[in-house]
């Protein structure tokens, strides 16, 4: 987990739940962590294959799901050079919920028995947008921008705003009433996000800052957890990141599920 998971974790969860970070991926520390938390099932997300843990859950026969399972044909050309060290480990995994059959087939080309496997579909489908939720879109729609058109640009990578915010001075030459909220997808690049609209002259404001934007505020500077969904619900206009420099796109699936309504 990143530290940005872990702050969601804390900000959604408090106390209700008990976060650590899982120790290097190394057969003593490993061992000693079991020892410490004696799990009675683990659950990975994704993409997390660590031998070692793999192996230690296996030897106390503890039930291990790869949950939200994705496999990139790149990564499975990699994995496949090491196609008999996969299997073994692939073996001692209980069940792994694929996001799709691709991804499913993939495990399966390296090893892995069709018994240890199902296809769920992801796991971001089923999340979905709340009455609570929706009417907190329209409160805060109507207090930032009640006449004047939105757009968001969100998870967005080093290189990649100031290539939004020249898009958006293009934009108020013919939309001046145009505002954008601006999100980094990673928390420690907030603040360079921040300086690169100062230094491009914008009129800004912070989430954080709890600020209404005003009439001539130009660009709002998306800086706190877990609103994104939020932040789509008020947007007329949405732009994901990742695709403008060397990261691939990301998935277009959360703006696609929030009803934009003006």
């Amino acid at each position: 987990m990143t530290p940005t998971g872990s702050e969601r974790v804390q900000s959604a969860f408090g106390k209700d739940v008990h976060h650590v970070y899982l120790p290097y991926d190394l057969p003593g520390s490993m061992h000693r962590f079991l020892d410490q938390v004696n799990p009675k099932l683990v659950i990975i997300m994704e993409t997390e294959l660590w031998p070692n843990m793999i192996n230690a859950l296996h030897q106390r026969q503890i039930p291990l799901v790869i949950a939200n399972a994705r496999l990139s044909a790149r990564s499975a050309a990699g994995y496949k050079k090491i196609g008999g060290f996969m299997r073994d480990m692939l073996r001692r995994i209980t069940l792994i919920a694929a996001q799709n059959q691709e991804d499913g087939d993939r495990f399966i080309e390296l090893g892995l028995k069709r018994s240890q496997l199902t296809v769920t579909g992801s796991l971001k489908f089923d999340i979905s947008v709340t009455p609570e939720l929706a009417a907190r879109a329209v409160t805060l729609r109507r207090q930032w921008a009640p006449r004047r058109p939105v757009w968001i640009a969100t998870s967005t990578h080093e290189g990649e705003e100031a290539i939004l915010l020249a898009a958006h001075r293009k934009l108020l030459e013919k939309h001046p009433d145009l505002l954008l909220i601006l999100v980094p997808r990673h928390p420690e690049r907030f603040q360079t996000a921040k300086e690169l609209t100062q230094k491009a002259g914008f009129s800004y404001t912070t989430r954080s800052s709890g600020e209404i934007p005003s009439s001539s505020t130009q660009v709002v500077i998306g800086d706190t957890m877990g609103e994104l969904m939020l932040l789509y619900g008020i947007a007329d206009l949405a732009f994901v990141g990742g695709s403008l420099v060397e990261r691939g796109g990301i998935t277009r699936w959360k703006p696609r599920r929030t009803p934009f309504r003006y």
